[in-house]
């Protein structure tokens, strides 16, 4: 099934931005959540992302009534249509002010690459969506601003990390979608969860082998996803 064929593609794309340059600091940018198709904001949610203080979110998002991680992702796979204005994506929940409003923003600019079929298109997709063209082409016109070059390599870096979890969200629309032709809901939250949990890990890296560890984390979470949804399936 072309669901189950997505670890390879799973790279550390950000890799040749952080080079040998050393920490880098968290990344506050994303994409989590999982709407299988585009919707149109709910029009009664008048409250901005940056606006919607931790405190206040259960009057404007849905499902955050929910104190768990699991039982707020059950709650959104669940819902007829869902999207960074009627759901708080996780990620974006450990957020507040401008660094809220950036992380559901870039949710919204991946919205639009769930209508296309292939890991590919989306990925072609979510590079347009971020402005990402090609890393070392990009890294090499920061590093010829010499003095200058710092606040470029910062940007890149941003839309890099934002693109590496970009893949990470793939997976868990990949994963909803399979709950639909069978793959029971329990291990579809399971992984969302973990994977969710992996972002945040994922921001809170500060070095280019900290962020491989997390990507090669989530592959293994993927394989081991994989593997039981195929006996779920009844596949070999």
């Amino acid at each position: 099934m072309r669901a189950f064929a997505v670890v390879a593609l799973l790279v550390l794309a950000a890799a040749v931005v952080y080079g040998a340059s050393g920490p880098s600091g968290g990344s506050s940018s994303s994409s989590s959540g999982g709407s299988t198709t585009t919707v149109i904001p709910n029009p009664n949610i008048n409250a901005s992302p940056q606006s919607v203080q931790p405190g206040s979110v259960k009057s404007v998002y849905k499902c955050s009534e929910f104190t768990s991680r699991k039982e707020r992702i059950r709650c959104r796979i669940n819902l007829d249509e869902e999207n960074e204005y009627n759901y708080l994506p996780e990620e974006c929940r450990q957020q507040s002010g401008a660094a809220r409003g950036n992380c559901t923003a870039n949710y919204k600019k991946a919205q639009k690459c769930w209508v296309f079929k292939s890991d590919r298109e989306r990925f072609d997709c979510a590079m347009r969506e971020f402005a990402l063209g090609n890393i070392a082409d990009e890294r090499a016109e920061c590093e010829a601003l010499g003095d200058n070059k710092s606040a470029c390599i910062r940007e890149l870096r941003s839309k890099a990390d934002t693109y590496v979890k970009f893949k990470f969200y793939n997976l868990e629309e990949k994963a909803q979608r399979l709950k639909g032709k069978g793959v029971s809901e329990d291990l579809v939250v399971n992984l969302v969860a973990s994977i969710e949990e992996k972002k945040l890990a994922y921001n809170s890296a500060r070095t280019k082998e900290e962020k491989k560890a997390v990507v090669a984390e989530v592959r293994s979470l993927w394989k081991a996803f994989v593997a039981e949804a195929k006996l779920q399936l009844g596949e070999k």
